[in-house]
């Protein structure tokens, strides 16, 4: 053997075989070597933060990897983000980083306003969550009381009732999405991720909305709450507001706080916001809701019954007292409760049913009267008649299932169409 060939062969090459007969190309021998330690292939360059346009993107990138359980003491705010800007930060989080992208959509809580381009992260506290948790419950229960209490015939009641139980679902802090569109991460208006809301059904947003700021000024309330309500791209129908400064006070103290309601309303070809507060709560009044707060207008219109139940209930009302105490007594997870203080039943003095009070708060505007569709012409089925027992009558009130009022919208309305009407804005003080 020549020594050419001696230097090519390799000691771990494997015993010569017989060559394969059917192949034209002659077999080569290819040495093996030893196992290889695998390395990850560096990601693609897309799904690093440096694939990113802007350091706007890459800032709103740490943001939301930074805040995914949304625990800190004061909101974040950034200003002047470009709707692009933002969506080209979710999609990149919804393709490279799954565990970020599942807490934006299931744990963080986060805002986007397209029209004032201003992204919040929400902050919650013990504070914050008491509050919200303890209007919710007592809400929904004293709803239901005011139902089982109400004039309406036996049947009629059992069917609200069940109604309120079933058909009305607590949908917690799900988004509201304002003008939302299949595919996209983003909506084209935004976004807005309540404290505590109800929807009805299928409504494709919520239908009642509780919203409790406490770490972001009174306008800023009152500017979201009128978002909720003239967004003609959502069902929300109702918003309760409750702005409590909490940082105007040491923790011994309970913070001032105020109460709103904005309603939304639909009569003669025009939407209406009627709004009520806000209301410092260390004064002496009443705050209402009604049944239809809860039921999507389109719907009213296609079932005249839902309007018949809510006038026989009639206002729900709750003294500014009950908020008082609300807020007292959720101050404790501020300021830790002497030993032996106990809880009380914070609603317990809630007023129910349909009879009017003398610190009753006066129906002087659509907001009790007409925020709803227009119904069949009768005074007695006007949205904010207030119906005795002695007065109700099932032959008088009773409506078909699926009959139209007088004058609806149509179920339905392009939101192009919706949008041209005209709007006016009505405050009750």
């Amino acid at each position: 053997m020549s020594s050419s060939a001696t230097a090519d062969i390799n000691p771990h090459t494997p015993p010569p075989q017989s060559p394969n007969l059917a192949c034209s190309a002659p077999t080569q021998s290819r040495p093996i070597s030893p196992p290889l330690t695998i390395t990850p292939s560096p990601p693609p360059a897309s799904s690093s933060l440096s694939a990113l346009t802007s350091d706007s993107a890459r800032d709103i990138v740490r943001l939301f990897r930074q805040h995914g359980n949304a625990r800190a003491e004061n909101d974040i705010v950034r200003d002047d983000v470009e709707r692009a800007v933002l969506t080209e930060a979710l999609d990149h989080l919804r393709a490279h980083e799954p565990e970020t992208w599942h807490n934006v959509q299931e744990r963080t809580r986060w805002e986007y306003n397209a029209a004032t381009k201003q992204l919040r992260f929400r902050m919650v506290s013990a504070f914050h969550e008491s509050i919200c948790e303890s209007i919710e419950r007592k809400i929904r229960k004293y709803m239901r009381d005011a139902i089982r209490n109400s004039p309406l015939p036996p049947e009629d009641r059992e069917r609200a009732l069940h109604c309120f139980t079933t058909d009305i679902c607590s949908t917690g802090s799900a988004d509201v999405q304002h003008g939302y569109s299949e595919g996209t991460v983003l909506s084209a208006g935004g976004k807005d991720s309540p404290d505590k809301s109800w929807t009805f059904g299928n409504a494709k947003t919520a239908v009642f909305v509780l919203e409790f700021a406490w770490s972001e000024q009174l306008r800023h309330l009152k500017e979201k709450s009128e978002r909720y309500v003239l967004d003609t791209t959502t069902d929300v129908r109702t918003v309760l507001g409750i702005s409590s400064d909490y940082s105007a006070v040491e923790k011994t103290t309970a913070p001032p706080t105020k109460v709103l309601r904005y309603r939304r309303y639909f009569r003669d070809g025009e939407y209406g916001l009627a709004k009520w507060g806000p209301k410092d709560i260390s004064r002496d009044w009443v705050f209402t809701l009604r049944l239809s707060d809860f039921v999507p207008w389109n719907v009213s219109a296609k079932h005249p019954h839902f309007q018949t139940w809510s006038d026989a209930v009639g206002n729900v009302t709750f003294p500014s007292r009950l908020f008082r105490d609300v807020i007292n007594q959720a101050n404790k997870f501020r300021n830790p409760p002497s030993p032996g203080s106990a809880v009380d039943d914070l609603f317990a003095t809630a007023v129910l049913g349909v009879h009017e009070r003398e610190d009753s708060e006066p129906t002087s505007s659509p907001s009790e009267q007409t925020d709803s569709l227009p119904l069949p012409a009768s005074a007695d089925q006007s949205f904010g008649s207030t119906t005795s027992a002695s007065e109700y009558s099932p032959d008088r009130t009773s409506v078909v299932v699926g009959a139209t009022p007088a004058d609806p919208p149509r179920p339905g309305l392009p939101s192009r169409l919706t949008r041209s009407k005209r709007t006016k804005i009505v405050d009750t003080g």
